[in-house]
């Protein structure tokens, strides 16, 4: 999710920007403000790709569910 979340990071950010630099020492005020701002918007949009994961998970495991107890019947 690291990955998902510096993508989101850096879509905020100017074009052309490197996260690396702007998280840096040598960022300038202007560029640790930039880096805050992207960061509040790129929270929630983590957050929602994250909700996703679970419903995924759930369908996953009740096709399973099913799937395993229409075999169960047939081997009977």
């Amino acid at each position: 999710m690291g990955g998902v979340y510096d993508k989101y990071i850096a879509e905020k950010l100017p074009e052309g920007a490197d996260i690396k630099i702007y998280n840096s020492a040598e960022a300038t005020e202007e560029m640790k403000l930039a880096l805050s701002e992207a960061n509040k918007a790129a929270g929630p949009e983590i957050i929602n790709t994250t909700l996703i994961i679970p419903v995924v998970l759930i369908a996953a495991f009740i096709g399973l569910n099913l799937y395993m107890r229409k075999r169960r019947q047939l081997a009977l």
